[in-house]
């Protein structure tokens, strides 16, 4: 026995119609038992009109429905993203009415300018932070990597674009722990605190940037200021990469570390 289904999508935090949105519909069946991964049959794909009201037909009477809202960004319409919306068991095959779905919007990612803005809050001073990652890069076999400048620069928004759009860069800044430290005017006295425990002066330039590489002793390894990053009035994503690779913790032979484990044994007498 078939049956149809039908309600009206409404945007949680709005209250207005989600319209001409695409909806699925259908049964898991489970490849293997219930933990296994599933596949989705007995059911279709449908659109909400003008309105937000969507109807879904040719559903069986017993089975769990699962309803999904299909996600397609506009700039990436192949980066697809499923959000559950309801589940419904039909006990009969009388047409049923869900009325209102509230459903949370989908997740919309942060613009560059957010990241931006929300990796130069720190919950600690700019000195603390770097104290405590100092510690903790002793453990985690990472630098410190303290950027200085205004958030709102040309010069940080092309370096931190390549921090969060570049793959390469990416993965090269998991070697190190970062710290954005802003210079405006107004940060300035706990960036000014900083630089001096570090025992570096700084260029206050609002148009520029300062990288520096400190061990985890705090001791100056490494440091690049804008001229020395960019090319043709640009920071490189060439520079940058040659300057992370240049300075990252060394990677540790295994042979050596073995070596050197035996070697420390042996001269104090203890078996291994």
């Amino acid at each position: 026995t078939l049956a149809t289904v039908r309600g009206q999508l409404i945007d949680k935090e709005t209250g207005k119609p989600f319209k001409n949105r695409e909806i699925r519909y259908g049964v898991h069946v489970h490849i293997g038992d219930d933990n296994a991964p599933f596949q989705t049959q007995y059911g279709g794909t449908t659109f909400s009109d003008e309105s937000g009201h969507f109807e879904l037909e040719h559903l069986v009477v017993g089975p769990e429905y699962h309803i999904t809202l299909v996600n397609r960004p506009e700039d990436q319409p192949d980066r697809i993203t499923w959000q559950p919306v309801k589940k419904i068991t039909l006990k009969d095959s009388h047409p049923l009415d869900l009325g209102r779905v509230e459903v949370e919007p989908p997740y919309q990612p942060p613009t560059l300018e957010e990241r931006i803005a929300a990796a130069f809050v720190l919950k600690k001073t700019p000195l603390e932070r770097f104290t405590y990652d100092r510690k903790i890069g002793g453990l985690t076999m990472q630098y410190p990597l303290i950027l200085f400048g205004e958030p709102e620069s040309k010069a940080i928004r092309e370096l931190l674009a390549l921090r969060f759009e570049d793959d390469e860069i990416s993965s090269k800044l998991d070697s190190y722990l970062v710290i954005p430290v802003d210079t405006t005017e107004s940060k300035r006295t706990a960036a000014q605190a900083l630089a001096e425990a570090m025992g570096i002066k700084l260029n206050f330039d609002s148009a520029g940037l300062e990288l520096y590489v400190t061990d985890t002793s705090g001791k100056q390894r490494a440091h690049a200021d804008l001229a020395a990053l960019s090319t043709d009035g640009k920071v490189s994503q060439k520079k940058l990469l040659k300057f992370l690779e240049t300075n990252q913790v060394p990677k540790l032979d295994a042979r050596e570390l073995l070596d050197a484990a035996l070697k420390q044994a042996k001269e104090q007498n203890k078996r291994v």
